[in-house]
């Protein structure tokens, strides 16, 4: 579903905007929003591990600290978003 600011640019972006600045500003704004969001990619613990270079445990230390959010499918199963991870490791 469209929100009100996604129309508007596309109406201005379709109308024509005289600065080029603005319609550039513009176009990437339109081109941005208007990709389908990314698929997050679910990993097993072993492959979230060897992503981030650590170690099973510290992945479940940074989930008993509340920095990441793993998906419990059963008790001894657990998934990482690949998102989350990434977003995690690029903050730290």
């Amino acid at each position: 579903m469209k929100n009100a600011t996604h129309i508007a640019v596309g109406a201005f972006i379709r109308t024509g905007i005289s600065d080029p600045s603005e319609r550039d500003e513009a176009l990437q704004w339109w081109n941005a929003y208007s990709q389908p969001p990314k698929k997050d990619r679910l990993l097993k613990t072993r492959d979230a591990a060897r992503l981030a270079e650590v170690t099973p445990r510290t992945l479940r230390d940074w989930e008993r600290q509340g920095h990441l959010h793993p998906r419990h499918i059963t008790p001894r199963r657990v998934r990482w978003s690949l998102n989350e991870l990434q977003n995690f490791l690029c903050l730290s």
